[in-house]
């Protein structure tokens, strides 16, 4: 984003990149070029737990998704 100068780490995201790195976790920007949202990723729940404690106390929303064991999938209605 530096080098690019492209803006799309906002100051939003960086404090909350500090917060994920803080807390042992890694951090990654997500959307359609403009870092709609945040990702938090952890393998450890009581990581993934202060994570999620400090972000809420800092004020910010938390949107709690998980991977599907499924994985994606194209499911196509009969009207279609």
């Amino acid at each position: 984003d530096r080098a690019s100068r492209a803006g799309i780490i906002s100051k939003t995201h960086e404090d909350l990149a500090h917060i994920a790195s803080q807390c042992g976790a890694d951090y990654k920007t997500s959307g359609a070029g403009g870092g709609d949202i945040g990702l938090v990723l952890t393998n450890s729940r009581v990581i993934a737990q202060k994570v999620s404690d400090y972000i809420l106390h800092s004020g910010y929303q938390i949107l709690n998704l998980s991977v599907s064991k499924r994985g994606v999938m194209v499911v196509r209605r009969k009207n279609e």
